[in-house]
């Protein structure tokens, strides 16, 4: 098979390799989507869909033929033609939700849903979404709609004035520092990424302001974990309630330059 593989940070090849055999609990995938990962992933393709074409030991021959989508986790693998996965990670997909928005959900959607969930929306409130380059920023904003709150979006370099009830805050920095200033009190600014705006403790007991991290750390210790949001991110885009805008790139193109703005997903 072909492969996308880093061999140096933020190198990538693309070569043939042996294809991948799946062991005792796992299955082979014949990739028909992956997410490009922002950053340096040590192994490039953490979430994708495809279709189950290879069974390893123990596994129930009802996946064969499956469509799935999987978030393959830290060891990634998915920027090549095969990808192999524990069968307790698949999530079967119905027919009306395709590969490239399944990939896009498993893989961007389950942060959106982790981070509404942290901010605790509810109808009226006032949001201010920071996007980020990872195309997050407009599944944020349908999750607010959805719940009846009013949204704002910004890159950070421009944000109008007027308070806000919650940050979404995937930018940080200095846009990070605006959008708190905008906070009304008893506010919640929710923030995430390496670079978070700077506030001090007293700043948020002056203005009874809560400050609530949606790292991926955070996000797995929220009860029923990561697949739990996985379930919940698949369960609105196939009923069309989050809906992702992607954009497709054959994956022999992952070694050069892909749009640093958006949900970039690979196909065969």
């Amino acid at each position: 098979m072909h492969a996308i593989q880093q061999y140096k940070p933020g190198k990538l090849i693309y070569r043939r390799v042996p294809d991948p055999r799946p062991g005792r609990g796992q299955v082979r995938i014949a990739v028909n989507a992956c997410v490009v990962d922002r950053g340096d992933a040590p192994v490039p393709g953490l979430a994708v869909a495809g279709v189950v074409d290879k069974l390893g030991e123990g596994v129930s021959r009802r996946w064969w033929g499956e469509r799935v989508a999987v978030h393959l986790g830290p060891d990634g693998g998915g920027y090549a033609d095969h990808a192999i996965a524990p069968v307790e990670a698949l999530h079967a997909l119905p027919d009306s939700l395709d590969d490239a928005a399944a990939a896009a959900m498993v893989g961007i959607g389950r942060r959106a849903m982790g981070i509404v969930e942290v901010a605790d929306l509810v109808p009226g409130d006032v949001v201010l979404v920071l996007v980020s380059r990872d195309g997050i920023g407009p599944l944020l904003a349908q999750s607010a709609h959805n719940v009846r709150a009013t949204v704002a979006l910004t890159d950070g370099a421009t944000i109008v004035g007027g308070q806000v009830t919650v940050v979404l805050d995937g930018v940080g920095g200095k846009a990070g520092r605006a959008a708190f200033d905008l906070l009304a009190p008893g506010g919640r600014m929710v923030h995430w990424g390496a670079d978070p705006a700077r506030f001090t403790p007293e700043e948020l007991r002056e203005r009874d302001l809560s400050a609530i991290s949606a790292a991926d750390s955070a996000l797995a210790n929220l009860s029923g974990g990561l697949r739990h949001l996985e379930n919940a991110a698949l369960t609105e885009a196939a009923f069309g309630r989050v809906v992702p805008t992607v954009r497709t790139f054959p994956l022999k193109d992952a070694v050069v330059v892909i749009p640093e703005i958006g949900i970039a997903v690979l196909v065969p």
